[in-house]
């Protein structure tokens, strides 16, 4: 398949390798593994290669669970690509809770090139000792959003991923692959290796609202948008 074609492709890659050796310290002990907003992978070789280096990955690890199913979702999924994630074994969620997922164990979330809104959302849910842990995200550098985008705006469209630029350890995942438009401007983050969210100043969870977005600057497609769509396509 397609699928696993570019998992042969990247598998003999220095790129991989080099991320392998970044990530494998920091992903030895997840329990969970969530992507988010891959995309019609079955239509664009670029989201085909983010599945097949989220898949090839999730092998080469030695995780407490051998053979750990990966949970997708991206409401743009359509019938064929839940098909292809079901036969490769892999699960797909129900549900579009607009990345609100906590996670209550070490968690490796994936998002590639996805909405700041999304993982906003994501941080949100996760913004407390407990859980902050937890989470490894791969997706866009934080300090690339902190860094293009003034802090006035952001501050109302990715506050969290401000405040998580602060306390959060960024491991540049460099694009040396063939294709520059896949693996570009995609960072690793997660706590310093030991620190646990009790560690942190008290003041780190003060001001935790729900996010909410502008019409103007909403990239993720929420719920309501689906409800919308699915009303208009009736």
């Amino acid at each position: 398949s397609q699928v696993r074609a570019a998992e042969n492709d990247l598998l003999q890659s220095a790129y991989f390798a080099k991320c392998l050796e970044i990530a494998q310290p920091i992903l030895s002990n997840v329990e969970r593994i969530v992507c988010l907003g891959l995309g019609r992978f079955t239509e664009c070789s670029i989201a085909r290669y983010q599945l097949a280096f989220l898949r090839c990955l999730r092998d080469k690890l030695p995780l407490p669970s051998p053979g750990l199913a990966a949970q997708f979702f991206d409401p743009l999924f359509g019938r064929t690509e839940v098909e292809v994630l079901q036969t490769l074994g892999e699960t797909v969620l129900p549900e579009n809770v607009e990345g609100k997922y906590g996670a209550d164990c070490r968690t490796l979330f994936y998002l590639p090139h996805c909405p700041k809104q999304l993982v906003n959302n994501l941080l949100w849910k996760n913004w407390q000792p407990k859980r902050i842990a937890n989470l490894v995200l791969i997706c866009n550098s934080f300090g690339s959003v902190v860094n293009n985008h003034p802090h006035r705006l952001l501050g109302r469209s990715a506050g969290y991923i401000l405040r998580a630029a602060d306390i959060f350890q960024e491991f540049p995942l460099r694009n040396t692959f063939r294709f520059s438009d896949i693996f570009n401007d995609t960072s690793l983050h997660c706590l310093a290796s030991g620190v646990t969210g009790d560690e942190l100043p008290a003041s780190a969870w003060e001001n935790c609202e729900e996010p909410t977005y502008e019409g103007d600057d909403l990239e993720l497609v929420s719920q309501q948008i689906v409800e919308r769509l699915a009303v208009d396509l009736n």
